[in-house]
């Protein structure tokens, strides 16, 4: 079985919060992310109340996920869609840092940018990565977005001052790889 067919998207649920906290509990896996460092299992509960109440009025089928390969979990994932004219979707994920190398987080942003194009229809699918963030970088380039733009210093968190890359991919470009 390919590993894309192994692969599931888990609605992110309440009783997720111990598996959200093996990810946010990490400072090393997030310092390139939005994501708060969560140091216990109750903040992590607290954690996925607010996101579930952030997302709970957004679009289902954009997440947020836990993702699994058969029974092993993998990491957290979902899309945020823009309400602009133009309607795009960027595409987030944090792969667990024992699965990173084997695919996955490429896997992950095909699967995400296919479902933003053929569920959400979007026109644009969009993700941010920190510069020095190489592996992101190069998941990006591999599910076939590109690099856009490049904002000089625009990500500032933890004390990490670094430039911001958008990387996009249009729904055109998209049909046109597939």
């Amino acid at each position: 079985m390919e590993m894309l067919e192994r692969i599931t998207y888990e609605p992110l649920e309440l009783r997720h919060y111990t598996l959200l906290f093996k990810l946010l509990n990490n400072p090393d896996l997030i310092k390139y992310t939005y994501h708060p460092f969560i140091a216990n299992l109750e903040l992590a509960k607290e954690r996925v109340e607010k996101v579930l109440a952030f997302y709970k009025n957004t679009y289902p089928i954009a997440g947020p996920f836990i993702i699994f390969d058969q029974s092993r979990f993998i990491g957290f994932c979902g899309i945020d869609i823009s309400n602009t004219p133009t309607k795009s979707a960027e595409i987030w994920y944090i792969v667990d840092s024992t699965e990173q190398g084997k695919g996955y987080g490429k896997n992950i942003a095909k699967k995400l940018t296919q479902l933003a194009f053929e569920s959400l229809n979007v026109g644009m699918v969009t993700a941010d990565v920190v510069r020095a963030n190489n592996a992101s970088r190069k998941v990006l380039s591999s599910a076939g977005l590109t690099l856009k733009q490049e904002l000089p210093l625009m990500f500032n968190r933890n004390g990490i001052e670094a430039d911001l890359l958008k990387y996009s991919i249009s729904k055109e470009d998209w049909l046109s790889l597939h």
